[in-house]
């Protein structure tokens, strides 16, 4: 996993960093970054691109500057975080999903934007194609259906006894019928029973968790019930067949 996170630093920040050359000579070079939601929580998953980065002589404070804004997990607030990013015009624009990134290029045209996606560019809209993107947002992205067989293929191995997984997806996302598909077959050539739950805002994540907890508890609850069923019926059976014993 850390390696995955690596190269896709180090493939975005090859990616960003001759948009920015022209910049350095002249000026500190800004970069607004955007989050789906708190930057607290999702900064750890673009911390290799940061780090890249300075391996390329980009040093924060010193010839570049970036200016974090939070999603905070909604998107009405999101889309107006994209207006307010293209408004300040920044030399660039680094989406970290793919939702941000649909949002920040229906706001500029001539702004270049750098994404990192786990969702097909393409068939999301971001792009025109992958050898040649057009237009002003380019990324790198890794496609679902590898990663995904991988990461179910791992789970097995952690938690062999493991018969039913939950999967979380956002509704309103460009691909989330995609991602649902791919989950499910991933999830069925390693035995496992996926059960799919969808939200449409971040807040409903809470309340989704919630219910899932309480049906985990029904259905523990529902399985001692009938363990205690099969072991009651076992002892009249047993009685039943050896019938009464007559002390003489």
């Amino acid at each position: 996993m850390a390696t995955r996170r690596t190269l896709l630093g180090a493939l975005v920040a090859c990616l960003v960093a001759p948009r920015l050359a022209f910049a350095q000579a002249a000026r500190m070079a800004s970069v607004v970054v955007l989050y789906a939601g708190e930057s607290e929580d999702d900064e750890p998953a673009t911390r290799s691109f940061f780090d890249e980065m300075r391996r390329l002589g980009w040093v924060e404070g010193t010839n570049i500057t970036y200016e974090r804004l939070e999603g905070r997990g909604e998107r009405a607030y999101v889309e107006g975080l994209a207006r307010s990013a293209a408004g300040r015009i920044p030399d660039l624009i680094y989406a970290t999903t793919t939702s941000v990134a649909l949002a920040v290029v229906k706001q500029t045209a001539s702004i270049p934007v750098v994404f990192t996606s786990a969702a097909d560019p393409v068939a999301t809209g971001l792009v025109a194609s992958l050898v040649r993107p057009g237009g002003n947002a380019t990324g790198a992205f890794q496609g679902l259906q590898d990663a995904e067989q991988t990461r179910f293929e791992l789970i097995r191995e952690v938690y062999p006894g493991l018969k039913r997984f939950g999967l979380l997806l956002d509704r309103r996302s460009p691909d989330s019928s995609q991602q649902e598909t791919t989950h499910q077959v991933a999830a069925h050539r390693v035995g496992l029973d996926l059960m799919t739950m969808k939200f449409t805002n971040f807040e409903a994540v809470a309340k989704i968790f919630g219910n899932l907890r309480r049906r985990i508890r029904l259905s523990r609850a529902a399985a001692r019930s009938s363990r205690r069923r099969c072991a009651t019926g076992s002892r009249s059976s047993g009685t039943a067949r050896n019938g009464p014993r007559l002390a003489l």
